[in-house]
């Protein structure tokens, strides 16, 4: 009988050693759009009120088919300003290379929209984080371009 426990404490022991063994990639959970989008939005302050649109909207709006997409995440303002908040996760890195184009030719023609619109928001635009991490696509516009870089390398790195 005290072979038996002895032996099902020492497995145990080797099973609870094993279990501490994974690596820190294996613990960490994937990165998600969603999970990326909230931390943007309460991490950063907004003059407008900034609202989730559906992904059908979102799509349409950036002109990005929906087959280049694995899952998005998009805040949209008013239009009262230029703020936005958009995280997409592509299917391949081509596919976040075409999503990227598209978010600078959203900016090119915010700016050019605001310029006579509300040129306040021009410098806004200009300091809009318009960029990609392996197959997830960004494009945050608010008052806190740093703010955003740090939330987001934060989480995808």
């Amino acid at each position: 009988m005290r072979k038996i426990f002895a032996l099902m404490l020492a497995l145990f022991l080797m099973g609870s050693i094993a279990g501490c063994g994974q690596s820190s990639d294996e613990q960490k959970a994937e990165p998600d759009v969603h999970t990326l989008a909230d931390k943007l939005m309460s991490g950063l302050t907004f003059e407008d009120s900034v609202s989730e649109v559906s992904a059908d909207v979102a799509l349409k709006y950036y002109g990005i088919d929906s087959a280049e997409i694995v899952d998005c995440d998009v805040h949209i303002s008013t239009g009262a300003t230029s703020e936005e908040v958009a995280v997409f996760e592509a299917q391949t890195a081509i596919d976040a290379q075409n999503i990227l184009s598209a978010m600078k030719t959203r900016q090119d023609t915010q700016i050019k929209t605001y310029f006579s619109y509300n040129s306040n928001e021009v410098s806004r635009l200009d300091d809009a984080v318009v960029e990609a991490h392996d197959r997830f696509v960004l494009y945050v516009v608010s008052d806190d371009s740093a703010k955003a870089e740090e939330i987001i390398k934060g989480y995808l790195e």
